[in-house]
């Protein structure tokens, strides 16, 4: 496995509205609703970034991309 592969998406807002939008463009099954519409990082356990990074995994093959270039994919996107 290549490092980039094994570096994560940083979670936060950007983020997971970015996550909730492709896997909705991408038809990528999200395994439970409410861990993108209540995301907040106060509430984020380890349980739940598991299951957000499996997502991200899914949308970043779909995107032909790393997690991690997720993060500034999403962050350019959400800029006023």
């Amino acid at each position: 496995m290549r490092m980039m592969d094994r570096l994560e998406l940083p979670l936060d807002s950007y983020s997971v509205k970015g996550l909730f939008q492709d896997c909705k463009e991408h038809k990528i099954k999200i395994p439970e609703q409410s861990l993108i519409k209540d995301f907040t990082v106060k509430a984020l356990s380890p349980s739940k970034s598991r299951k957000l990074q499996a997502v991200a995994l899914q949308v970043a093959k779909a995107r032909n991309t790393c997690r991690i270039h997720l993060d500034i994919i999403y962050w350019r996107n959400n800029k006023d």
